[in-house]
């Protein structure tokens, strides 16, 4: 099983720093790079929460716009694998007051690696209007999303 420096390692952070900075119409993801440089000694939960609130500072506070930072990121082959997860843990955290966009955000995250976390916030805050926009999921055509 891989540990958490070979899942987020400082090389993964800088790979995530990149991708957003070339999505983001003046993001310069300086929070999220530091990152790298603190991560020796942290268990993968803690690498997690470190970079999601890293790209919550970099990223837009208004959640149609930290949208369409990572929309435009999803454009980008390298904003894949395990960098995904701090991201849909974000989503999760500046989402929950966008309620659907943001469900439909994770699930286009998933394809990239799963969101099977973040969309626990969602079913805590309301189980039925969480159900009712994810039970479609169950018959998407790709198997991430279901």
């Amino acid at each position: 099983m891989p540990s958490a420096d070979e899942l987020l390692s400082a090389d993964s952070v800088a790979d995530l720093a990149r991708c957003l900075t070339r999505a983001g119409d003046g993001i310069t993801a300086h929070e999220t790079r530091g990152c790298g440089a603190v991560l020796d000694g942290l268990s993968f939960t803690e690498r997690v929460a470190l970079i999601r609130d890293a790209v919550l500072a970099d990223l837009p506070a208004d959640y149609p716009a930290f949208a369409n930072v990572l929309r435009a990121a999803l454009r980008d082959s390298d904003f894949t694998g395990w960098m995904i997860f701090p991201v849909t843990e974000a989503v999760a955290v500046r989402g929950l007051d966008a309620f659907e966009p943001a469900l439909a955000l994770l699930a286009e995250l998933t394809p990239r690696l799963t969101a099977e976390t973040a969309v626990r916030p969602f079913l805590r805050a309301d189980l039925e209007r969480a159900l009712r926009f994810m039970t479609p999921w169950t018959a998407h055509p790709d198997p991430h999303v279901r």
